[in-house]
């Protein structure tokens, strides 16, 4: 019988309970402006009736009196209302490679993709942002407009935890489709190996035309990193399943090494200039320890 539903105990004990007391203090905060859909922890250049000044301007027949500087009145003898800032709920969405190549290493990427997107919906719903979660790999999957309350945990969880790696990696399409479909902006969160040998650079182009706030987590096993094994293998495609026989030596592994090198650079070098946070995850590092790293050094900035 195939499982349909994960015990809510093992989507509670996916990641430890203490940690994630830990993370719920942070708040995930968009380098954008945000645009949400109510009032909610986040503070955005609309004007509301939150706690934090932002301006004044000038008096105009039928404004609130509540909201008139009488101090001021009183010094210049002219009307004028204070504006705070509004405080908003924003949009989170989380965009998981599910390619068969995800499925390699011991966790596999996979696994350890998924508790970094089970960790910032963690945060995400405890601070009232609304939180999407979808995932792709020759296309994209079933798309949920973003909700909110931490309530939804578990039930988010539950759809994380049945993700499986499946069939090759449409990264560019999946994002295209990702752009039209979602009509809600806020901060798009990618998390993939990007093994796709059409490229990445359409789909990221295509989020920041659609004024999506960008983070790419790229996921690599060691092995992929810092490969070691040497001699006659017959190597296979995890994608396409094709078969190709090599005989690796110490020159192959560096020419390897280089190119992966390469596309690294590349890849932080076009997101760089793109506006589009970058950040390599190899999964020898714990999950945790990456994590931390990740949101305290800016790549997403922080309330604590």
């Amino acid at each position: 019988m195939i499982k349909t539903r994960i015990d809510t105990f093992e989507a509670e004990s996916f990641i430890d309970e203490s940690f994630l007391r830990k993370i719920a203090k942070l708040k995930i905060l968009s380098q954008k402006k945000v645009y949400g859909m109510s009032k909610g922890e986040h503070k955005s250049r609309k004007s509301g009736t939150s706690i934090e000044f932002l301006d004044y301007r000038k008096y105009h027949i039928g404004d609130d009196l509540r909201y008139v500087d009488w101090n001021v009145y009183g010094r210049l003898d002219k009307l004028f209302i204070k504006i705070f800032s509004a405080e908003e709920d924003q949009n989170i969405h989380l965009i998981m490679d599910m390619s068969n190549s995800m499925s390699l290493g011991s966790p596999s990427k996979a696994t350890m993709a998924k508790k970094i997107a089970a960790s910032l919906m963690y945060i995400g719903l405890s601070n009232q942002d609304r939180v999407s979660l979808s995932s792709f790999s020759s296309e994209l999957g079933e798309f949920k407009p973003p909700a909110k309350g931490k309530k939804l945990y578990v039930p988010l969880l539950n759809v994380l935890l049945q993700m499986k790696p499946e069939g090759e990696t449409g990264f560019n399409d999946s994002l295209n489709q990702f752009a039209n479909i979602c009509k809600q902006p806020g901060i798009a969160i990618i998390i993939s190996d990007l093994l796709d040998p059409a490229g990445i650079t359409e789909g990221l182009t295509t989020l920041r035309y659609g004024h999506f706030d960008v983070h790419l987590i790229h996921v690599l096993d060691n092995s992929e990193i810092n490969p070691t094994a040497k001699g006659y293998f017959v190597m296979q495609d995890i994608e396409t399943m094709g078969n190709k026989p090599m005989s690796i030596d110490h020159k192959v592994l560096n020419a390897y090494q280089e190119n992966i090198r390469q596309v690294i650079r590349e890849t932080n070098l076009f997101c760089g200039k793109n506006k589009i946070t970058y950040n390599l995850y190899d999964t020898s590092t714990s999950f945790e320890d990456f994590l931390l790293s990740y949101l305290t050094r800016g790549a997403l900035k922080l309330e604590i």
